[in-house]
C-alpha cells in the first residue's frame, strides 16, 4: 500500500470509528479514477462486526491549498472568490448531495464530513451505492438523458449539473423535505 493510502486508511479508521461508534477497520481501499482536480477512494469500514461500504471525496492535499482553501485567497497569489472555478467545495457539494438524497433524488447518502484536524483536506464520507448509470443499460438513449440535463440547465442558467441542483434548491423548485 502506498503511503497516501496508508494515510488514507490510518484516517479513515478513526474518522469511520468516531462516526459508527466502535473500532474500526478499513478493508478493500481503492483509489478509483476521478480526475485531477478530486480524489474518490471506495473502503469497507468494518466496525463491530458490521461492513459498511462508503466512498471518500476529497480534494488532493495540494489542491485544497493552492485553488480554493481558505488560504488561498490571502497567500501566493491566490485568486479572489470572484474569479475562482464554478466548481464547488466539498463542504458545499456534501450539504447538496445531502438534501439530493433526502428530496428523495437516487444520490448516495453522505454520511459525514472531515475536520480539518482530521489531516485529509476537505473531504466528506457518502455511503457506496451500487446500480447501473449507463443510460444504454437502462435502454434509455444517452441523447435523450443529455437532452434532458441540457434543458433543465439552460433553464436554470446552470454551469455544471451539480450547479443546476444547488439553483433549483436555493429558488425553491426542489425541496429538502
Amino acid at each position: 500500500m502506498s503511503t497516501e493510502a496508508e494515510n488514507v486508511a490510518s484516517v479513515m479508521a478513526t474518522v469511520a470509528g468516531r462516526h459508527f461508534g466502535g473500532p474500526a477497520t478499513i478493508e478493500h481501499l481503492v483509489r478509483e479514477s476521478g480526475g485531477a482536480s478530486r480524489q474518490t477512494w471506495s473502503f469497507d469500514a468494518v466496525v463491530n462486526g458490521e461492513r459498511h461500504g462508503l466512498i471518500l471525496r476529497r480534494d488532493p492535499p495540494t489542491l485544497s491549498l493552492a485553488v480554493g482553501g481558505p488560504a488561498a485567497a490571502n497567500s501566493a497569489g491566490g485568486s479572489p472568490p470572484s474569479e475562482r472555478s464554478t466548481s464547488l467545495d466539498r463542504a458545499t457539494e456534501f450539504r447538496v448531495l445531502r438534501a439530493a438524497f433526502r428530496a428523495g433524488v437516487r444520490a448516495p447518502e453522505v454520511l459525514f464530513e472531515l475536520s480539518p484536524a482530521d489531516g485529509l483536506g476537505e473531504a466528506y464520507v457518502m455511503r457506496r451505492i451500487g446500480g447501473t448509470a449507463i443510460a444504454r443499460e437502462l435502454t434509455i438513449s444517452s441523447e435523450t438523458v443529455r437532452t434532458h440535463v441540457r434543458n433543465a440547465m439552460r433553464k436554470l442558467a446552470a454551469k455544471t449539473r451539480v450547479h443546476a441542483v444547488t439553483l433549483a434548491l436555493k429558488r425553491h423548485e426542489i425541496s429538502l423535505h
